[in-house]
Formats: C-alpha cells, sequence, structure tokens
C-alpha cells in the first residue's frame, strides 16, 4: 500500500474522472506472477471530500450526520474497497480452458467487481470493529462518508462500472 502526492498529473491521467485509488497491473496474469500495488492519492482525495463530497453531503444528508463525513472516513473507504479487490478467484476453470474472471463475465465484470468490493469493504469494516481492531465510532464514519462518496459518483450517471455498482 502506497500514500502518494500528486504534484503534477498530465496526459491520460489527467482527463475524465479523476481516481483516488488504484490496484496496480491490472492483469491478473501479471498480479499472478508478480504481485499487485494499491496506491491513494491523498490530496486527490481530501480535494474530493472538501470541494466535492461534503457539498453534496450539506445538501442531501440530515444536518447531525455532515460531522461524520470525514477525509479518514472516505479514505477508509477507498482503502477497505482496494483491499477488497484482492479477494476472490482471479480465475474459472472449465473444462477446456482456463479463463479469467474478467473474460468469464464479460462486460459485466466491471460492475460487478466494483459491488463486491463495496460489499466485502462494509464487512471488512463490521469485522474490524467486532475484532476492537477498529474503534466503533469509525463504523459510522465510514458508513456516512461512504454513502456520500456514492453520490458523488452517481453525479457521472451508471454508464461506468463504478456507478451501475452504487445503484
Amino acid at each position: 500500500v502506497e500514500i502518494v502526492t500528486d504534484v503534477y498529473r498530465g496526459g491520460a491521467l489527467a482527463t475524465g474522472y479523476q481516481i483516488v485509488a488504484a490496484t496496480l497491473p491490472a492483469d491478473p496474469n501479471v498480479q499472478n506472477v508478480k504481485g499487485a500495488k494499491k496506491i491513494f492519492w491523498k490530496n486527490l482525495m481530501a480535494g474530493r471530500v472538501d470541494h466535492v463530497i461534503l457539498p453534496l453531503g450539506r445538501e442531501l444528508f440530515a444536518t447531525d450526520q455532515i460531522e461524520y463525513i470525514t477525509p479518514q472516513g472516505v479514505f477508509m473507504d477507498a482503502l477497505m474497497r482496494e483491499l477488497s479487490r484482492s479477494l476472490g478467484p482471479r480465475f474459472v476453470f472449465q473444462t477446456s480452458d482456463t479463463v479469467s474472471v474478467s473474460q468469464a463475465l464479460g462486460g459485466q465484470y466491471f460492475a460487478i467487481e466494483e459491488a463486491k468490493a463495496d460489499i466485502v469493504g462494509f464487512h471488512s469494516v463490521r469485522y474490524f470493529v467486532e475484532k476492537g481492531i477498529v474503534p466503533k465510532e469509525m463504523e459510522h464514519i465510514h458508513a456516512v462518508s461512504a454513502l456520500a462518496s456514492i453520490f458523488s459518483t452517481l453525479r457521472f450517471g451508471t454508464s461506468d462500472a463504478r456507478g451501475k455498482a452504487c445503484i
């Protein structure tokens, strides 16, 4: 896991939706041989909280819930989601060929993977709270921050995998 600060974003990385976390490489064959790295862009995540998620939360949430939309809660959501991507099978063993899960699921793979990561992330936070690894108040902070993040994502519609997973 690496937490980094972008000084400059250029090229393809600077266009469209700005990601705040990623698991790289995305290719399951390369991950199988070399492993994967989780990267979190701290300054982009803080900017999204301050300029997008919190203002949306102020419009959509009850006043007594706004205090639970925090950078720490949004980071916990992104961390749990990215860690959850590593869980589950990478390959499907069919009668004749071994294919990646993404090949087997086709066009639905990315939306299913996003939804899986969300669900497993929520379950993981609850598990960590029950085991005393994470303070109890973090469960509520995570839930409210994650919901506010979902509304932030839905601004772009459901044409991409993340939007589909959020509905």
